[in-house]
């Protein structure tokens, strides 16, 4: 199976083809007919107000995660499956998301359309310990999450939310860009926790401090 090297230097190729064939096609005649009547001048500049207004509108994406029947109280198992296009430009984490998750793991996996090439990334599993919570994406803003999804966002540690699951997602938005936007993309996150329930980020601090605090109490007297 190829990596994306293996398909950068074919993206060159590619574009080089792809440039020639621009300006071939592209090209016009310096002989134009153009119709200066009344009306057909109204008309060009409808037509260009349109065009102007159609290039102008961004098209936004999100792309959901979706809960596996698998998942219970004590596992979440979220999937966000789409094409390469779909995975950027996400929303800011909300307010509420998962409470009580004590560990979590992800992974992504890219596949071009005809299967020649493939890549894949992981990080975790990660200790969710903090005293503090971050508002934190299971899939992030920068690779398509929407964070108004309350099922995209989970009280994250700070620390792994700034440092190795930044990076992680760092990865994968980097590989996401060496592949075509028809191509095909899974992520996967799994949650995990004694009981693990929605409801407001901020309630998670006070909670999850006091027992973080017991239990290392515990493992440091023994």
């Amino acid at each position: 199976m190829n990596t994306y090297a293996d398909k950068t230097q074919e993206n060159k190729r590619h574009s080089s083809a792809d440039v020639f064939s621009h300006k071939q096609t592209g090209s016009k005649s310096p002989f134009q007919f153009v119709d200066n009547r009344s009306e057909a001048v109204a008309q060009r500049k409808l037509q260009e107000m349109a065009d102007n207004s159609n290039s102008s509108m961004a098209i936004q994406r999100q792309v959901n995660v979706i809960l596996q029947g698998s998942s219970s109280s004590k596992k979440k198992v979220l999937v966000a499956r789409g094409n390469v296009e779909d995975f950027n430009e996400g929303i800011d984490a909300g307010d509420e998301g998962w409470l009580g998750v004590t560990k979590y793991r992800a992974r992504y996996t890219v596949e071009s359309t005809d299967g020649k090439y493939k890549n894949t990334g992981s990080v975790g599993p990660l200790k969710n310990l903090f005293t503090e919570a971050n508002r934190g994406h299971v899939l992030a803003k920068r690779n398509g999450g929407d964070g108004a999804d309350e099922e995209n966002v989970f009280a994250q540690d700070g620390g792994a939310n700034n440092g190795t699951f930044k990076s992680f997602e760092a990865e994968m938005s980097g590989m996401l860009g060496q592949y075509d936007d028809d191509d095909g993309v899974e992520f996967v996150c799994y949650l995990e926790g004694n009981n693990i329930y929605q409801g407001d980020i901020a309630d998670a601090a006070e909670s999850a401090a006091s027992d973080i605090s017991s239990e290392e109490m515990d493992s440091d007297s023994g």
